[in-house]
């Protein structure tokens, strides 16, 4: 249900909060304490003179006491008080037998209800109430909902998250994600345990959540209505309700279905979201930061956390659960005791833990910390000038150098005299660049770009590998010392000390990347294989491969697929229509439409099954399918489980999820039932050993209306 909160809330809530500030204005009688009288038992009564103004039995009056405090009352048409000065003040006066007052905490209004009596029918508690029926309160506090009639009866056990009016009946959803229904009279018609409600001229039908038991031992531990259970981490479960997420400690609700997603920051903190804004939360379920800022992150210290909002970036300390800078233009975490911030003229500076000055408000940027030195920029004549300076403000690396001290090409220097006292650091001491621009590989080569646009290649100390001559260049991978090179139509391969494995005159038109040691090459239109130090190790030949696994490589012979090994010797032959990779000397293989089986790597059949599909699941195992049937075979392709469910799911730990016939259960690799066969419903946590299991299908209730009911 997609329930919006009335527009006639929000109108009265408005207005009741206008009246309470106003102190519902010309309607109160303001008469000083020492003015009040007594009648022989002692009640107090107003003056004479003020009784005239008297129009009922339960005309408020403010009585102002020595030292200007205020309190408001009620008397009735005699002016004796039938309730006391209690209330700070008034924001509806009596109506159908209930007032909406309100008492001071600090700055705040908090408001309630009384009755006529005095009788609290709502605690004085909640940031707004609106009276949307003559029965019927709606209380808010925080964004939450309460709803009491006017027996002082609360109509929902938990908040309300929101709610709607249709005709006589209200219905809402609570931070449990239940929905329920109560009519305008205050009468409770369903209770807040359903997961779904239709409303219809002839009555309320509702479905509830399924019930889940969880199991752990071979015991149920306890049950919980949800519509799914997940694993999390050790010790805990999400639990899903109408798309909304909740977490489970043990058996114990520690944070209710009111979010869109629960996310693991570390095994203590979990980051929340509502709707599309974050907070956290720790692993009691306690609310660390509400969620209302749009991004959470870490950063490379671990206490610290970075926080975006609409107002300003913030830094937040989990350890003392502290925000250290608030709402700030922009703040750079540099370590663990300075930070980067931004201030309102724009101007970036450096403040330690204590917001004291390390670095003053002069600079345009400040990116990161080096070490004792800080990366800063200037504007000269709207050109902003990048480079480095220590905490003296002296500027050590200037300009165009800052690129080659990130990429660790200069050192910065110190000069001392004779004695050993530094005089001053090295500025600006390289020439000018001689390359237009730098990349930096994982490997720790570095990719230059001269000013007509050509690449070459130098290492991490400076020296060049390739002349910048080539139209690209780019590593195979982030750990081998190996780059693929292209000039015109060309192309080759060079290690890391600019030696050619694969020169231009072979005439390769493609190079792939390496995988499993070996990289396919083309020429002349045909696909062979090199190894990592630029050998052949099968020819170009083969108009279509597969790369290199387990050993073996499968290629297209004479239309069909077969298998070759790393010294093009011919391990299966080419007699398949389709083919996938070896794994563990196992391959799946067709011979046509629907027909799979398993080979070994010299094209012996494994196991003399033919199936209709082979798929690779948990850790290399297998799930054969045959006539819409699902088994499980293992890593080496001898079947597990013959083809006999219709969905299979394997834990990889011996726990294997069966269903057939519209019913769940576990089954062992032996195919013996571990929990048999007869539930609506299974979910298996491999963290926490636990099995959930729906034994029940939905429930649905509905309750007919009688003629005078809507």
């Amino acid at each position: 249900m997609n329930l919006l909160k009335p527009l006639l809330f929000l109108l009265c809530a408005l207005i009741s909060q206008a009246m309470a500030l106003a102190g519902v204005g010309d309607s109160l009688i303001i008469v000083q304490r020492e003015k009040l009288e007594q009648n022989k038992k002692g009640q107090f009564l107003l003056p004479k003179e003020t009784i005239p103004q008297l129009y009922n039995d339960f005309t408020p009056v403010k009585v102002v006491w020595p030292g200007d405090a205020e309190q408001i009352g009620f008397v009735d048409k005699k002016g004796k008080f039938v309730i006391a000065p209690a209330f700070h003040v008034l924001v509806e006066s009596f109506q159908n037998g209930c007032a909406i007052v309100g008492n001071y905490e600090g700055s705040k209004i908090l408001k309630g209800v009384i009755d006529e009596n005095g009788n609290v029918v709502a605690p004085l508690k909640y940031d707004s109430i609106a009276r949307i029926s003559k029965a019927v309160f709606s209380c808010n506090m925080g964004g939450y909902f309460d709803f009491y009639n006017a027996g002082g009866i609360r109509l929902n056990v938990e908040k309300l998250s929101d709610f709607k009016i249709e005709g006589n009946l209200v219905s809402g959803t609570n931070i449990e994600a239940e929905q329920g229904v109560f009519d305008l009279n205050g009468k409770l018609l369903l209770p807040f345990e359903q997961k779904q409600i239709n409303i219809k001229d002839s009555g309320i039908e509702g479905k509830k959540f399924r019930v889940w038991e969880i199991m752990e031992d071979g015991k149920v531990l306890f049950t919980i209505r949800a519509d799914s259970l997940q694993s999390f981490q050790l010790g805990f479960n999400r639990f899903f309700r109408n798309e909304y997420v909740g977490i489970l400690k043990g058996k114990e609700v520690i944070a209710p279905p009111v979010y869109t997603d629960i996310l693991i920051l570390e095994p203590k903190h979990f980051i929340v979201k509502r709707e599309k804004l974050f907070g956290l939360i720790d692993s009691s379920g306690k609310v660390i930061l509400p969620a209302i800022f749009d991004r959470i992150e870490k950063t490379k210290y671990e206490s610290l956390l970075k926080l975006y909002s609409k107002d300003g970036e913030s830094v937040f300390d989990k350890d003392s659960r502290e925000v250290i800078f608030r709402n700030e233009k922009a703040v750079h975490v540099l370590d663990s005791i300075s930070f980067a911030l931004k201030n309102k003229n724009d101007k970036w500076g450096v403040v330690d833990l204590n917001g004291s000055t390390i670095i003053p408000f002069e600079y345009d940027s400040i990116g990161y910390k080096r070490g004792d030195l800080f990366e800063a920029g200037m504007k000269f004549i709207d050109k902003p000038e990048m480079g480095v300076i220590d905490s003296d403000q002296q500027w050590v690396i200037c300009k165009g150098e800052l690129d080659l001290f990130n990429l660790g090409l200069i050192e910065t220097n110190e000069e001392r005299d004779s004695s050993g006292t530094l005089k001053r650091k090295t500025i600006c001491n390289l020439n000018p660049y001689k390359f237009a621009s730098y990349e930096k590989f994982p490997n720790g080569f570095i990719k230059v770009k001269n000013y007509k646009g050509q690449i070459g290649l130098i290492n991490s100390k400076g020296k060049e590998i390739a002349e910048p001559i080539y139209d690209s260049l780019a590593t195979v991978s982030d750990t081998l010392e190996l780059f693929f090179i292209r000039k015109g139509k060309n192309i080759g391969l060079i290690d890391g000390s600019g030696v050619f494995v694969f020169s231009f005159k072979d005439d390769v038109t493609e190079i792939r990347s390496f995988e499993n040691g070996h990289a396919a090459f083309k020429k002349k239109g045909l696909y062979g294989f090199i190894d990592l130090n630029g050998n052949i190790r099968v020819a170009p030949k083969y108009p279509k491969y597969q790369n290199f696994s387990d050993g073996y490589a499968a290629v297209v012979l004479l239309g069909k697929w077969g298998f070759v090994d790393k010294n093009e010797n011919i391990a299966v032959q080419p007699y398949y229509a389709q083919v996938r990779p070896m794994r563990r000397g196992v391959a799946r293989v067709s011979t046509g439409a629907n027909k799979w089986k398993f080979i070994d790597s010299t094209g012996k059949d494994i196991n003399g099954n033919v199936y209709n599909e082979i798929a690779v699941c948990g850790k290399g195992r297998y799930k054969v399918f045959k006539n819409g049937k699902v088994g499980l075979a293992d890593v080496n392709g001898k079947e597990l489980i013959v083809p006999r469910y219709d969905q299979l799911k394997d834990y990889e730990n011996g726990v294997i999820e069966v269903k057939k016939d519209g019913k769940a259960g576990f089954i062992d690799e032996g195919g013996n039932f571990t929990i048999p066969l007869e539930y609506e419903d299974v979910a298996y946590d491999k963290i926490n050993n636990r099995y959930f299991l729906q034994s029940k299908p939905e429930e649905k209730t509905s309750m007919e209306f009688t003629s005078d009911k809507k």
